[in-house]
Formats: structure tokens, sequence, C-alpha cells
């Protein structure tokens, strides 16, 4: 089962959103918790993902980006 979710995980041709939206969670001891499945992603994705440790950091990234709210950066880069 690792082995497949992996897969799934480091595969190029998927979305950044279905490699985190795996289903880590049917691995016992996982708990559901998403956080090792996005670090994984984001050492498989280093050239196009950048992690930011907190919500704190994030809004000021956005700050420093000058997106006023969620909603305009979603609009922004859809």
């Amino acid at each position: 089962m690792f082995r497949e979710l992996l897969r799934i995980t480091i595969d190029p041709s998927r979305t950044v959103a279905e490699k985190v939206d795996v289903d880590w969670e049917l691995l016992k001891g996982w708990g559901g918790e998403s956080q090792l499945t996005k670090k994984i992603v984001i050492l498989y994705n280093s050239d196009k993902l950048h992690p930011i440790p907190n919500s704190e950091h994030m809004k000021h990234f956005l700050k420093e980006a000058r997106v006023d709210s969620d909603e305009e950066c979603i609009e922004k880069h859809k």
C-alpha cells in the first residue's frame, strides 16, 4: 500500500492537489494527517513549490505580493 501511495505522490503527470489528497490515512499509524504527504510532495517538486511553515508566514508572503485576501490570491492564480 505504501509503495502505491508513494508512486501516486511522486507521479509527474498528477497535479499537486491530487498528490496531496492521496489516501495516506489508509496506512495504520498515519492518523489521517497530511503533513508527511505534503513534505514528500515538496521534496519531489522543489522546483515548483516552496514550503510555508505556518499561517503567519503565508500572510507575510501575501502582503509582500500585495495580495489582500485568500480569495484574491485564488482568483489571481487560477
